[in-house]
């Protein structure tokens, strides 16, 4: 009986004695694999908070041209086009007409950039920023002044600045090509009659820029645009440079071949006014007192002489004469007698848009018909006249535009000899030709 109690003894030891050791083992297993996944998670979301820190912050980057060029050697210069996130900051003194400009490197004190500015390739980009507000202008500048874009006639680059309208965001500068072998940057008006973007003093000239110095390795050929790359490779960037597209579409004018137009100095209708209006009229002469009535066909020209007050509105003065041979009168012909009209007065003439031709013109001056003849003494009719038209003219240069023109005067006048007075109808249409 002992030893059969002594033997149970032993086998409920050894049995426990294993237990034990299983579980220890087993606890000693989960705790070095708590372990281990502790530090791997730990590992792992250091390195996660590390990359998501990688791509919330910008890189620190050395300065000097030198590290620019390896940036932009790896990843590409900033694309061609305007920036929606530059602000012009410089000075507000004028540099072309109502417009304070400013073109260099990114880093250019002048220019301000929301979220930082990009990378160019200084020997083939440049950045040019603009502004007219707070810039001293005798025109009226509306909304201000917005980049529109750059054409690039020959070695050159010039620069479009348009009047900002409403509901379009205005655009305050661009990364632009540097100009090529001697080349320069200019800056004028994108639409007729715009005060921005011309010479100071001469809207008409174009406004020539400083240029600053190139980087090292000066361009030798144009940055071009290319078709953007597929979205699953990225763009490669030779020593001539293809650029994408720019997401700030400019307007750069070609022709249907392809080659870029030249740029022109923009027609305006503004500063001095000198007009020709060559053309015929009928002249018609009833008396306010009897039946009789003198008329007949004539030609004339009128010259206008004045000056602009605003873009499309002229003041000056306008002198005309014409002669109309052998008028009628009361059904038969006044054999060897001419009318000879003479006018001269003050005339307003507007131009309801700057890019239109359309235009309308008043008139009010002092009217003379002198009556002259072989077989009768020269008589002379005098009054006040009044008159009014609408006419239509195409440019032909930067400076010259033809066109025609529809007029109709009227006038009260009187005989000086006889004191008879008439009514003066004096209906026309003359062409023009018309220096803005």
């Amino acid at each position: 009986m002992k030893r059969v109690g002594l033997s149970f003894l032993l086998l409920a030891g050894a049995v426990g004695c294993k237990a034990s050791v299983n579980a220890e083992a087993k606890a000693g297993a989960s705790g070095s694999s708590a372990d281990a996944d502790a530090s791997f998670e730990a590992s792992a979301e250091g390195e996660g908070a590390a990359r998501a820190d990688d791509f919330a912050k910008p890189k620190a980057v050395a300065a000097g041209p030198d590290a620019e060029a390896t940036i932009a050697a790896a990843t590409g210069p900033a694309l061609l086009g305007a920036r929606r996130d530059l602000k012009y900051q410089g000075a507000k003194q004028a540099t072309c007409s109502c417009l304070a400009v400013a073109v260099g490197a990114p880093s250019n004190s002048a220019f301000s950039w929301e979220h930082g500015p990009p990378i160019v390739d200084g020997s083939r980009q440049l950045v040019i920023g603009l502004s007219s507000e707070g810039v001293s202008c005798s025109e009226n500048v509306g909304l201000g002044a917005s980049y529109k874009g750059y054409q690039t006639p020959g070695n050159d680059v010039v620069v479009m600045v348009e009047r900002a309208h409403e509901g379009r965001p205005v655009t305050s500068g661009a990364v632009i090509p540097r100009p090529i072998a001697g080349g320069q940057v200019y800056v004028v008006a994108a639409e007729p009659g715009s005060p921005f973007g011309g010479a100071i003093g001469d809207t008409k000239q174009r406004c020539k820029l400083e240029l600053p110095a190139a980087a090292a390795g000066g361009a030798t050929e144009r940055v071009a645009l290319a078709p953007a790359a597929p979205a699953d490779e990225e763009p490669e960037f030779d020593e001539v440079t293809a650029q994408e597209p720019s997401e700030f579409v400019d307007s750069v004018e070609e022709t249907a071949a392809g080659e870029e137009k030249v740029v022109q100095a923009p027609e305006t209708r503004d500063g001095f006014f000198l007009a020709f209006h060559p053309g015929g009229s009928y002249l018609i002469l009833d008396d306010r007192d009897s039946a009789a009535k003198v008329q007949g066909f004539g030609f004339g020209l009128d010259v206008l002489l004045g000056g602009a007050l605003t873009e499309g509105l002229t003041l000056g003065v306008i002198l005309g004469g014409g002669t109309h041979p052998n008028p009628k009168i009361e059904g038969g012909d006044l054999e060897g007698v001419d009318l000879n009209p003479f006018h001269i007065g003050a005339f307003i003439d507007y131009y309801t848009a700057p890019a239109s031709g359309f235009h309308l013109l008043g008139e009010l001056g002092y009217v003379q018909i002198e009556t002259t003849g072989s077989d009768i003494d020269s008589l002379t009719t005098q009054g006040l006249l009044v008159a009014a038209g609408l006419g239509y003219d195409w440019w032909v240069s930067d400076s010259w535009s033809l066109g025609l023109f529809g007029r109709f005067g009227f006038g009260a006048v009187q005989h000086s000899q006889t004191d008879t007075k008439q009514w003066l109808l004096l209906p026309a249409l003359n062409f023009t030709a018309t220096y803005h």
